[in-house]
């Protein structure tokens, strides 16, 4: 499910009685954090990743 706040994908799921919480970002997190940079004045924007689960073209 994607969180309405951050815009970032959360995976959830249970290990015995403990919940564990998995955070990441796709084209559609990266470009909406690029949006905010954007509005408050951030020209410039460095992207680091590690793998290549998305594609990168995806990313606007």
């Amino acid at each position: 499910m994607r969180d309405v706040e951050s815009q970032c994908l959360v995976l959830k799921y249970r290990e015995g009685i403990v919940f564990n919480y998995v955070w990441f970002a796709d084209a559609t997190t990266i470009n909406y954090w690029i949006s905010l940079a954007k509005e408050d004045g951030i020209k410039n924007i460095a992207l680091w990743r590690l793998g290549g689960n998305s594609n990168i073209e995806n990313i606007k």
